[in-house]
């Protein structure tokens, strides 16, 4: 891929996953309203932190993976599209049922502390890092 056409698909990639606004970004929200810039700031790096580590992973699955998966064509891109309606239909499904859910609170926590917590929560949370599977595989 030509070097002038990388950058700005790097950025449009990004872009995309920053977005959407997912339960990460809703707690990054809160976190920063809640306690302001000595608990966001923290949170915002940790997440930022794992979404790297995620983005190199991928990269590197995904560079081991490809010749396989290309193979496979076009059986990867039908599952993982019927996949992704799938998940989209469920989650609309679940969120017109739920309440609402409780805001929480900032706690007097030192940055340490919110740090380990975000980056805790984001590595838990699969969804980054099957983006950037999902946007490397041919």
């Amino acid at each position: 891929m030509d070097v002038m056409l990388t950058f700005p698909v790097g950025v449009l990639a990004g872009l995309a996953l920053a977005a959407p606004l997912g339960a990460i970004g809703v707690l990054l929200i809160q976190e920063g309203l809640a306690g302001g810039l000595r608990t966001g700031l923290p949170a915002a790096a940790a997440v930022a932190a794992v979404d790297t580590v995620y983005c190199a992973l991928a990269v590197v699955a995904g560079t081991l993976a490809a010749p396989v998966v290309a193979g496979w064509a076009p059986w990867p891109q039908l599952v993982g599209g019927v996949l992704l309606v799938a998940i989209g239909a469920r989650a609309l499904a679940k969120s017109r049922r739920a309440p609402a859910p409780a805001t929480a609170t900032a706690s007097a926590s030192p940055a340490r502390g919110r740090f380990a917590l975000f980056v805790t929560l984001t590595a838990i949370n699969p969804a980054t890092l099957l983006y950037f599977v999902a946007i490397l595989m041919p």
